[in-house]
């Protein structure tokens, strides 16, 4: 099975499912050069607060799992139009595609919690260093 086949199997929430995916990844760019410019220079450096990153997860496992909801619905539809000899084979394969949403929401989004998972301590060091410095009296 292609990437496409896989994609398009998903239906409709496969395309919101990839916007919030993008949005995560530039959340993740923005987290990572806003440490690297309060490293460089901690006085003008922005807030590490860890962004919006979590949040955008949730809601995309979220719309996974709705899609996943709909297309068990629809198998069940489906199946109930199918010979009886037919069933278990026709419920094993429409079960199979109705939770690519799901594998999908969790395919794309495992990486960012990685990277979120990475990349918030550092904000936090990061964040405990420039009040430490703030806080020094200067000479």
């Amino acid at each position: 099975m292609s990437f496409t086949q896989f994609y398009q199997q998903g239906g409709l929430f496969m395309h919101p499912i990839t916007l919030v995916a993008m949005a995560c990844g530039a959340s993740l760019v923005q987290r990572i050069l806003a440490a690297r410019r309060t490293m460089t220079s901690p006085t003008t450096g922005a807030v590490l607060d860890g962004g919006s990153t979590v949040s955008l997860v949730a809601t995309g496992l979220m719309l996974g799992t709705v899609g996943t909801v709909f297309g068990l619905v629809e198998v069940c539809a489906a199946v109930q139009s199918v010979p009886a000899e037919m069933l278990s084979l026709a419920a094993a394969r429409g079960g199979a595609i109705a939770l690519t949403t799901l594998a999908f929401a969790l395919l794309v989004l495992t990486p960012v919690m990685f990277m979120h998972t990475l990349l918030r301590p550092l904000e936090r060091r990061i964040t405990q260093r420039c009040n430490v410095a703030a806080q020094e009296p200067s000479s």
